[in-house]
């Protein structure tokens, strides 16, 4: 078990509100995996800043979720919501993870009672899908930004248009788990690890992105090589002296800049849902690779998705982003695009 390192700056509020941590990571052992420990952390901090604000400002009665009572619980809800604008499904989520960190605590009713009484309903969303224009745009773009970082999320992009595996299970991907001979990835730590999943082989299915993902596995050892280092990383953070690998939270980041560089909405999981349309619009007898690589239950609930990604594709295509007739040069799309994002600051950063 990690021992969680507090803050010397943490509020005392916060400090007693984070006070159950290593004791909730021991509880979560053979339960969830080792690699979302940090991002488990990450969340309980996130919100035990909100709980310190409301303790501070006198709204709730304490921050220890041993004693707190399902007011205080209802009262941080509406901030998340009424303040911090948080989608329900999120509030939801972060239900479900006070839940069980205030039953570490021995608080068992809190969060359950105020569940009852909120009575959160999450509409269904949307999904989310890219057309062919906006991959295009998107790799154009790639093409022309400069820093490790930026690499990094075009591997990844690659990887993900190429075989529809999750932002999870790319990011812990291996050197050696790559096979561009054979055309197929290992994915060592897929979703529900040792629980309805176990690691397996997928089938790299776009060949058309084989030259990228080759040019991504170059310029990595290059980078590797300048920097004197040796890892099996796929994606090497060498700012990560832990695991050398990128955390989900860097790549969501890396993944939000370049969605405001390209100048429309779009995230990791939304190269999924491309992956599965722009594959079975070539070829639908590829429905059942498609549908293990996606880690459906059944080609019924691929086809189902398929359909739900073609619906959001043609909705997606009114998106006035791109004329073939004004802009046939994509060089120039990208090159302006990415002098906008100078512009404006998105590009200040610079990756080592």
């Amino acid at each position: 078990m990690s021992q969680y390192r507090e803050d010397l700056n943490d509020s005392k509020e916060l400090a007693e509100f984070m006070a159950y941590v290593d004791n909730y990571n021991d509880d979560m052992i053979g339960i969830c995996k080792p690699t979302t420990e940090n991002e488990r952390n990450r969340k309980i901090r996130r919100y035990g800043k909100t709980f310190a604000k409301l303790a501070q400002e006198g709204r709730i009665s304490t921050c220890d979720p041993a004693k707190m009572t399902e007011r205080d619980v209802r009262v941080f809800i509406a901030e998340l919501r009424d303040v911090e604008h948080i989608q329900t499904s999120t509030q939801e989520r972060a239900l479900a993870l006070m839940n069980s960190y205030f039953q570490t605590a021995g608080n068992y009713g809190a969060v359950l009672i105020a569940r009852k009484k909120l009575r959160i309903t999450v509409p269904k969303k949307e999904v989310e899908v890219l057309t062919d224009e906006e991959v295009a745009i998107i790799e154009a773009v790639l093409d022309h930004l400069p820093g490790w970082r930026m690499t990094v999320i075009g591997g990844v992009v690659y990887i993900a248009l190429a075989t529809g595996i999750r932002p999870g299970e790319i990011i812990r991907l291996s050197i050696d788990d790559i096979d561009l001979v054979n055309r197929t990835l290992l994915v060592r730590f897929p979703k529900g690890n040792g629980k309805y999943q176990d690691p397996h082989l997928v089938g790299i299915l776009r060949d058309d992105l084989v030259p990228k993902i080759e040019e991504y596995l170059a310029k990595r050892t290059t980078h590797l090589a300048r920097n004197n280092f040796d890892t099996k990383a796929l994606f090497p953070n060498l700012r990560n002296p832990g695991t050398l690998m990128y955390s989900d939270n860097a790549l969501r980041q890396g993944m939000r800049k370049l969605s405001k560089i390209c100048g429309f909405p779009f995230s990791t999981k939304t190269f999924r849902a491309t992956f599965c349309t722009m594959v079975l619009d070539q070829d639908f007898d590829l429905l059942p690779s498609v549908s293990f690589q996606m880690g459906h239950s059944n080609e019924q609930t691929t086809r189902d998705f398929y359909n739900s990604c073609k619906m959001a594709r043609s909705r997606a295509k009114t998106r006035v982003i791109y004329s073939s007739v004004l802009k046939p040069d994509m060089t120039k799309e990208a090159t302006e695009r990415i002098k906008v994002a100078r512009a404006i600051g998105l590009l200040k950063h610079k990756d080592p």
